[in-house]
């Protein structure tokens, strides 16, 4: 189900389908926004798209996060 949802063919050449689970790199903008790159196996371009982040990524977005102390990870000082 999960690739279902998250698949979309490739705006390029139209005729890979091609799931943002699959990215190369991922920019997290926000805890829920990110800017994903995947490679199309078919045309050989790498396609940059903007989209929420999956609830499926969130647990490894976090732990990316926590272990270079930033963004989403970072905890703020109180005071």
């Amino acid at each position: 189900m999960a690739n279902e949802m998250y698949s979309f063919v490739c705006p390029h050449c139209a005729s890979a389908h091609l799931n943002m689970l699959d990215y190369e790199s991922l920019m997290v903008l926000r805890a829920d926004l990110g800017l994903f790159t995947i490679h199309c196996s078919a045309c050989g371009r790498k396609i940059s798209l903007l989209r929420p982040i999956p609830s499926c990524l969130a647990n490894e977005v976090t732990h990316a996060a926590e272990k270079v102390n930033a963004g989403m990870g970072h905890k703020r000082a109180q005071g």
